[in-house]
This record gives C-alpha cells, structure tokens and sequence, in this order.
C-alpha cells in the first residue's frame, strides 16, 4: 500500500471471523468482515484498508457478510462507497452464487446516488487465455492454458 501509495486498499480471504476495525502498527486502519462466529473455520473474509494519511476521512463502514465489506469515505469533492466483494467460486453450489449476488445487488442497491462508487472486488475468474465469444468482458492476453492439468477449467 505504501509503495504504491494508496490511500485505500480492498482484500480478499482475510480469513479473521467477526467484524471489527483495527490499527495498524504503521498507522492505518482495517475494517474487516468475516465468518459469523469466532468457531468458525477461518475462510473468505474480507476488508478494507484505509492508509493513515486519510483514516479521519473514514465516515462508516458495514460488514455485509464474510464476503461484502462497505466503506463511506469524505473526499475533497464527494462521499465514496466502497464496496470490497469476494465471490464464491464457479464450483459453488448455485444456491450460494445466487445468495452471494442477490445480497450484492441488494448492498449496491442500498448506495446513496450522490456517492461516487467504487466497487473493488475478486469475481473469482478463471485464468486462460481463450476468450472465443466473450471478447466484450475477457481481454486476449490471459496465461496460457494447461489442458491437461486443467488448469483453465
């Protein structure tokens, strides 16, 4: 974070049950959004850092689940949401696909439109680089494909 100097940073698989927000030891803050229960197996997660420089900026944040975290932040001009995701992975059940981006929905639905939204997030894509009708989402310049590992899926 610091060598690219963001001032904010989403993360994926914190894998810290709970929600709850720390300080850093250089100074920044975390928000973080887990497993419901401290028993829980530590899987997904996710949080938010928010460098030091601008944490007083730091309006709220909401855990939504142990995937979808959301922040509000003051900037010079606007608020910004912040809504930091983790998506089950294609090998999910559907009933949890589904969940996952009904509650999304419902999070960006819930946004103020007077904010500026930036949404960070890990969909979970499949690495390869055969992108044979779906040229208008996938770019052309994706890892190679080892068929007979499958690593590609």
């Amino acid at each position: 974070m610091g060598e690219y100097k963001l001032a904010v940073m989403g993360v994926s698989e914190v894998r810290w049950n709970g929600s709850g927000k720390t300080e850093t030891t250089n100074g920044n803050v975390f928000v973080y959004s887990g497993m419901p229960n401290a028993d829980d197996d530590h899987i997904r997660g996710v949080g938010i850092l928010v460098n030091k420089n601008i944490r007083g900026a730091l309006l709220e944040w909401k855990p939504i689940s142990e995937r979808i975290i959301t922040a509000r932040i003051q900037t010079k001009l606007r608020k910004m949401s912040i809504v930091q995701c983790y998506a089950p992975t294609e090998n999910a059940e559907l009933d949890e696909k589904e969940a996952f981006y009904s509650l999304l929905d419902k999070t960006l639905v819930g946004i103020k439109r007077s904010d500026t939204l930036v949404m960070m997030r890990d969909f979970n894509a499949q690495v390869g680089n055969n992108n044979q009708d779906i040229e208008h989402i996938m770019g052309r310049h994706g890892m190679p494909c080892d068929k007979e590992i499958e690593l590609c899926g």
